[in-house]
């Protein structure tokens, strides 16, 4: 028997034994964005009608999630459950292993989807090896991943600034992150599906392909930007992408 989930036209499968978790890890401006105007929250924004979509009209009264943040001064991440959406726990990828574990039993769940940006999607690579034994991930997606040991939170924060100024960039910053190369080598084999994308017109801060993913695409206009210095939180709302995962869900 199969669960079907219909939103506005687009149709949702899961196999009735299969409880998916989500794992939303955003990016370092994430957890500032709750209280700003869009684009800075359009990750948890663009999350949140996902497991809206995927619980309307189906068996599944709510659909399990971890859902991440970082803060730069101190960097931590701040990371919330759907199991206790009202408790918030701070710290760093080996924490998120260990809520991921939790909820993933708590949960009952059977299959992982992981949607991951910026900073956020190096924790997404990194977590998986430390998943509980017989659980892959079915489908990984990293938009324009940033390594904050390459890029660490100090050369972060002014990137933005820098691009503006014309000032020297961190080579770090600007990409393809070797340790999440690294990362997703180690773990491929409990990856199902990696999709990555990324972008080039934020000329002080953008990701690149990576030879480890089955699909990379860089989104259009795919360019060496100069002024475009919000292109990397902007490309987390892109249109493209997210009708990607929604298709990709079906």
């Amino acid at each position: 028997m199969k669960a079907v989930f219909i939103f506005v036209g687009i149709f949702f499968v899961f196999s009735a034994e299969a409880k998916p978790l989500f794992v939303l890890l955003g990016g370092a401006l994430s957890c500032e964005g709750i209280e700003q105007s869009p684009p800075w929250t359009s990750l948890l924004a663009h999350t949140a009608r996902l497991r809206k979509d995927l619980s309307i009209a189906g068996n599944l009264p709510s659909v399990p999630y971890v859902a991440t943040c970082h803060r730069l001064a101190p960097h931590k991440i701040f990371i919330r459950t759907s199991t206790n959406p009202h408790k918030l726990d701070i710290g760093g990828t080996d924490l998120l292993s260990r809520v991921i574990a939790k909820s993933l039993k708590k949960e009952k769940a059977t299959e992982v989807f992981i949607i991951g940006h910026s900073y956020g999607a190096y924790d997404g690579v990194s977590i998986i090896k430390d998943l509980p034994d017989g659980i892959v991930v079915n489908h990984l997606w990293t938009i324009d991943a940033i390594s904050p040991i390459k890029c660490p939170p100090d050369r972060f924060k002014w990137t933005l600034a820098r691009n503006l100024l014309h000032m020297p960039i961190h080579p770090g910053c600007v990409t393809t992150p070797p340790d999440v190369e690294a990362m997703g080598r180690e773990s491929r084999s409990r990856i199902l599906k990696w999709t990555n994308v990324f972008q080039t017109e934020a000329r002080s801060l953008h990701s690149g392909s990576l030879a480890s993913a089955d699909e990379s695409y860089c989104v259009p206009p795919c360019v060496r930007g100069i002024f475009k210095v919000k292109a990397h939180v902007q490309i987390a709302d892109n249109s493209w992408l997210w009708h990607s995962i929604h298709e990709a869900l079906r």
